[in-house]
């Protein structure tokens, strides 16, 4: 990241505080309904499409609605279409 390469060429504790923070976020995840931070290894991934995260699995079952809607399933590496839930 940025702030790794400006840290080890600057030879002050200015960016210690941020470099801290970027260590935070690189092992933690948003979960797509709260919106709070958890550690990556407690997220549980949408079992069709694997690219939304959640904490919990109420946190999915809330989200199911808006997101089916989104969601598709990979095939063979392949996207595929879902058709739009009526």
């Amino acid at each position: 990241s940025i702030v790794e390469y400006l840290r080890d060429r600057i030879s002050c504790n200015c960016l210690d505080k941020k470099w801290e923070e970027e260590e935070v976020r690189s092992k933690t995840a948003l979960c797509s309904q709260c919106h709070k931070r958890f550690e990556r290894k407690r997220m549980m991934a949408c079992a069709r499409c694997e690219r939304q995260q959640y904490c919990s699995t109420k946190c999915q079952k809330e989200a199911w609605p808006k997101h089916k809607s989104l969601c598709s399933k990979r095939i063979d590496g392949i996207w595929q279409d879902t058709p739009k839930s009526k």
